[in-house]
């Protein structure tokens, strides 16, 4: 773009002294002294040209600090799962599914601000997929993002604040936070060479702006993580992450008669969350990761554990205990370890998952989990393959086996293991 310009200005400035050399020449010929004016208009174009390379300057920096980001992804799903319970049938699902994604960022000096919109149902946080079933009726469109980032110039980059409805700034895995899910509310970070301190405020549901009976309560989620990352070599890294959640009143989030877009348990007949008393605790979460980057020959890898602990967990009710509730197993772990291998940089290149993982029912607010897996009160092997076939253009194969460790209360058998299977071809703008 700026080649662009600059040819312009020379093109225009050859045109200006050509149509000026007559008027040189006519000069001359008078005996006046063509020389001495020559040279002030010289000046004179050189001047104006160099103001309206400033001023083209100028204009190309706001122009190449407005990007436009986005992708487009085609979905075919297949889930499949046997059944051995007495009486229970489950049927094949085979479907197509499209997301779409387009956003705007734009920094000037200090502050970005960046918008996207997505495909996706109206209160449905965790998807935005689109399924092939609505009579070729058009999707709905959502903002999925509208956040400004502030990064103090007198802080030397260490600083950090963003406000809105943002990309999720956590460090973090499926088992924490579903990939598609924006947050809203703020974060502050600061950094310093290997090491990070962020604190976010998120909010979940205004009672008060809402009508609901519960009168002015914000339910929020506050979040806390400290992360390290050790060199241990040229391309190798050890990092360290630990991590804090609060939710107060959490009785009221997972209630019915909430909000829907908050979710429920998704353990059948169990809406909430609750302890012997039959009130659920503030929640207290805390969880940590050890992750180790580095390349094997030319291949960069990645190892990483994931563990959550949910201090206020319950036992789920159970009617041959004296007090009503399990004292066999709890329900508030989630953990996973896993393995990246690989990088699609260019057209041809592979690059692979391979991971398991366990979420017991109160591990998490459940809509806030990955819902390709089916969200909490799982364990599932996850893999997955794919490769670049042209410049921003991705083939994805990713398959699922998850099983319901405690799907059913009182005593009834565990859900069958469930293939969940996904072909997706990802183009990037």
């Amino acid at each position: 773009m700026k080649r662009f310009w600059l040819l312009a200005l020379f093109v225009a400035g050859t045109l200006t002294a050509a149509l000026s050399t007559p008027a040189f020449a006519a000069k001359s010929e008078e005996g006046t002294d063509a020389s001495a004016d020559q040279s002030q208009t010289m000046d004179d174009i050189n001047s104006a040209l160099g103001s309206m390379a400033a001023k083209m300057d100028e204009v190309e920096s706001k122009i190449g600090s407005l990007k436009f980001f986005g992708d487009m992804r085609i979905r075919y799903a297949f889930i499949t799962q046997n059944s051995s319970q007495t009486g229970v049938t489950i049927s094949d699902q085979s479907m197509g599914r499209y997301r779409a994604r387009f956003g705007a960022s734009l920094t000037s000096g200090d502050f970005t601000g960046k918008i996207r919109i997505a495909t996706g149902a109206t209160n449905s946080p965790w998807s935005q997929n689109n399924t092939f079933d609505t009579a070729m009726v058009d999707p709905t469109v959502n903002i999925d993002t509208a956040e400004i980032l502030w990064k103090p110039g007198f802080a030397n980059g260490m600083l950090s604040f963003i406000a809105g409805k943002m990309d999720n700034p956590l460090t973090k895995t499926v088992i924490t936070w579903d990939p598609d899910i924006q947050p809203e509310g703020a974060l502050a970070e600061f950094k310093s060479g290997d090491f990070a301190l962020r604190a976010t405020y998120f909010e979940l549901q205004n009672q008060f702006a809402s009508g609901t009976t519960f009168g002015n309560m914000d339910l929020f989620m506050d979040n806390l993580q400290a992360e390290y990352g050790a060199k241990l070599g040229d391309d190798s890294t050890l990092g360290l992450m630990a991590g804090y959640e609060y939710i107060p009143n959490s009785t009221k989030i997972m209630s019915s008669g909430v909000s829907t877009a908050l979710g429920k348990n998704p353990i059948t007949g169990f809406t909430g969350v609750l302890d012997p008393g039959g009130v659920a605790r503030d929640w207290n979460n805390v969880e940590a990761m050890v992750y180790l980057k580095h390349n094997l020959g030319d291949v960069p890898m990645k190892w990483y554990i994931h563990a959550t602990d949910n201090l206020n967990g319950k036992n789920l009710p159970d009617s041959t205990s004296p007090t009503g509730y399990s004292s066999t197993f709890t329900n508030q772990y989630a953990f996973l370890v896993g393995v990246d291998i690989g990088a699609n940089r260019e057209p041809g290149e592979f690059a692979g998952t391979l991971l398991f993982a366990e979420t017991d029912p109160n591990c998490q607010l459940p809509y806030l989990v990955d819902d390709d897996s089916g969200r909490t009160n799982t364990q599932y092997v996850f893999g997955s393959l794919s490769t670049l076939m042209a410049k921003g253009v991705t083939l994805k194969l990713s398959e699922w086996i998850a099983g319901h460790e405690y799907n059913a209360l009182l005593g009834a058998s565990k859900h069958d293991p469930a293939v969940i299977s996904y072909l997706d071809c990802i183009v990037n703008l």
